[in-house]
Parts: structure tokens; C-alpha cells; sequence
């Protein structure tokens, strides 16, 4: 109450002080296991991800004079059309991309995150491929995106989203303790790498993929973690439902 700590903030805390304690344990520092019993929940957040309409917006802006925004933007849409990380993006080579006898190109990675890395396979849709088309590799410049940091590359999505007319407000909803509290914020201040993520979860569900293929590309460990990467549009909530009863 004190620091006004959203209730996911909290609950953040909780679970790392639940590791440290667990680890003292195992060091012989604490004997009880007591912590082990608090349950911590967290509150599902809105999950904010760019409509098909709004990626191209994005995908369309005219960025031909302004070469660092352009990339910023190519690097967005590639992870929004692969479901990769940005940490994992950021440090694709050209020789991680090999293609089967029918021409179609994949992406061999090991996803980085976490102390166990796992091997995923990506196949790359074209509006990818045209990305990388875009870039000539040269053994000068191993990596096919120019090297950003992950908070450049945030404030420079919010110029793009600003330039691509993404003004639209919106209300994202969180509690600290029963108080109600609100943010109204136009969608390009929003942004952010990781969106490009849940546009691919979000947009692949709406396009029919299944949650089980969804998750293979995007290496998540199971459904359930996935989950909170997902959202459905009221629009498809709605042609969907309509379709079903008509």
C-alpha cells in the first residue's frame, strides 16, 4: 500500500523470494518449508496485440527516408510473422536459415531463454522472407539485422507506431490490493518488441492454426504458458459465435 505496488508486481516479488528461500534451503540455511504453503496467483492481464489491419498499417508506413525506423519496423514484422523473441531475433545469422528441396525457408534456432536451451524449427511465411530478402549477407555481417538494444528498439516502435497513425486509445485495467486502477494510452506508445510475439500467438489462433502447432514454433514449453501470450479480438469472438449458432 505503501509503494502502490500493482498486484502482479507483488506477486513477483513473492515468487522470487520463494526461489531465494528454497535455494537457503537447500544450502542448509533455513530448515522450514513453510513459504512452500502461500499461494500466489496472479490477476490475468489484457493481452495487447495488433490487429491484421494495424500490422499493416505498420507493415505499409512509408519508412524509405528514414533507415533506422525502417529497420526497427522489418525486425518488428519478422518477429510478428515468426513468434520469436527479440533476444532471439536480434542474433539470427544467415547460416541459421536452410531451405528444404521444395524451396520453402526455415529457421534453425536454440532459443536462448532460461538455462535450458531447446532447438525449434521456424518455417518462414513470405511477408519473413521478403525481410530478409531485403538484407544482403556479407562474412563482414554474419547476423541479418542490424545490432539494437531491446530499449532503443522499444522507443523507436513507438515513432513507427505514432508514423503508421496508430492513435487509437487504450484502456488497460490493474489492481493494486481492491483498488481499481486505469491507464488510457494511445496504442503506439504501447509497443514494444514482445507485442510482435503475441501478435503471432493471437493472429495464428485467429488464422485456425492450432495451439499445439502454435506452441512448436514458438517453443513454449506447454499450452498453458502460452496462454498468456493470447488473446481473441471481440470481432472474431463475434463472426465466430454468429457463424456457430447461424
Amino acid at each position: 500500500e505503501e509503494r502502490a505496488l500493482r498486484n502482479n508486481t507483488s506477486t513477483k516479488y513473492f515468487e522470487c523470494l520463494k526461489v531465494f528461500l528454497s535455494w537457503a534451503r537447500k544450502l542448509g540455511h533455513n530448515s522450514s518449508s513453510d513459504f512452500e504453503d502461500f499461494k500466489i496467483r496472479r490477476e490475468k492481464k489484457d493481452v495487447l496485440f495488433l490487429r491484421r489491419n494495424e500490422l499493416d498499417a505498420i507493415i505499409n508506413v512509408d519508412l524509405s527516408k528514414k533507415p533506422s525506423l525502417d529497420r526497427v519496423r522489418d525486425l518488428f514484422v519478422f518477429q510478428s510473422f515468426t513468434g520469436q523473441r527479440f533476444s532471439d531475433t536480434i542474433n539470427l545469422k544467415y547460416t541459421d536459415l536452410e531451405a528444404d528441396e521444395d524451396g520453402t525457408l526455415y529457421w534453425k534456432l536454440y532459443q536462448i531463454k532460461g538455462n535450458k536451451p531447446q532447438s525449434v524449427t521456424v518455417p518462414i511465411l513470405p511477408r519473413a522472407e521478403s525481410i530478409l530478402e531485403k538484407y544482403d549477407y556479407t562474412q563482414e555481417r554474419p547476423f541479418v539485422f542490424k545490432r539494437i538494444s531491446n530499449v532503443k528498439m522499444n522507443l523507436y516502435l513507438k515513432v513507427v507506431g505514432e508514423l503508421a497513425g496508430l492513435t487509437q486509445t487504450k484502456t488497460l485495467v490493474s489492481y493494486s490490493g481492491k483498488k481499481r486502477l486505469e491507464t488510457v494510452e494511445p496504442l503506439y506508445k504501447l509497443l514494444t518488441s514482445h507485442m510482435a510475439r503475441r501478435n503471432f500467438v493471437s493472429l495464428s489462433i485467429e488464422n485456425g492454426l492450432s495451439p499445439e502447432v502454435i506452441t512448436k514454433i514458438t517453443g513454449h514449453t506447454d499450452i498453458r504458458t502460452m496462454r498468456k501470450y493470447l488473446e481473441i479480438h471481440q470481432d472474431t469472438l463475434k463472426s465466430q459465435l454468429f457463424k456457430a449458432w447461424s
